[in-house]
């Protein structure tokens, strides 16, 4: 990780705590959902939230030509019946599915997509939810 993939991260990880006090957003097996840094969702018929954490963007900006794509870790923090867990996902290599209190977890999507130039928005990240391992 750089130093800008280190501090993207730690102002992430300030945005998210400082928003993780409002209610959950709901959704059910099988629902896609876009979640912002610092929100949470919580899975009906359980006791099962996550929380957007934060991102670490590394793919290639839109305006500029790359050898590799690049990838996005997205962090994600569980808890539920199951104890408390902070875990790591991603869009294009492994894992890019999580597993916790009998759901699976997979980013679709990380908007907005990065450019070269400018301090980049605060992502929102497209989750699917999905019914069992």
């Amino acid at each position: 990780m750089n130093v800008r993939s280190a501090a993207t991260v730690l102002a992430t990880l300030a945005t998210a705590c400082s928003h993780a006090s409002t209610a959950p957003r709901e959704a059910n097996p099988g629902d896609t959902i876009g979640v912002a840094v610092g929100e949470s969702v919580a899975v009906r018929s359980s006791n099962v939230r996550v929380l957007f954490v934060g991102a670490s963007d590394s793919r290639c900006p839109s305006d500029v030509v790359c050898v590799t794509a690049g990838d996005a870790a997205i962090v994600l923090a569980f808890s539920g019946n199951t104890g408390a867990r902070t875990d790591t996902l991603y869009l294009v290599r492994s894992p890019k599915t999580l597993t916790y209190g009998g759901f699976r977890f997979e980013a679709a999507d990380l908007s907005p997509y990065p450019r070269s130039t400018g301090t980049p928005p605060s992502p929102t990240l497209t989750l699917r939810v999905l019914s069992g391992p």
